[in-house]
């Protein structure tokens, strides 16, 4: 089956074969050991997180600005005082 309404065909799974890959998933799903956020690795027996704590490096400069205008906020240079300005 192809869908005729772009300049390229682009080739459709038979709905039997989303079926068995439907299957095939959900049968992976029910077959995983989850508890406490942890799955459970079917090879080694080990539990591992599943959403770990994303790692951001410390000096790109996202974080850099950042950093800086934290300081300015909490240590202005004479007697100005920053306030953020919000998007409303």
């Amino acid at each position: 089956m192809t869908c005729s309404g772009f300049n390229n065909p682009i080739e459709l799974p038979s709905l039997e074969k989303i079926a068995e890959m439907d299957k095939q998933r959900q049968d992976a799903i029910n077959s995983l050991e989850i508890s406490d956020n942890k799955a459970k690795c079917q090879q080694c027996s080990t539990y591992f997180r599943i959403v770990g704590k994303i790692h951001r490096p410390k000096n790109d400069r996202i974080s850099v600005i950042t950093r800086r205008i934290r300081f300015l906020e909490n240590y202005p240079y004479g007697n100005i005082k920053l306030t953020r300005v919000s998007n409303s």
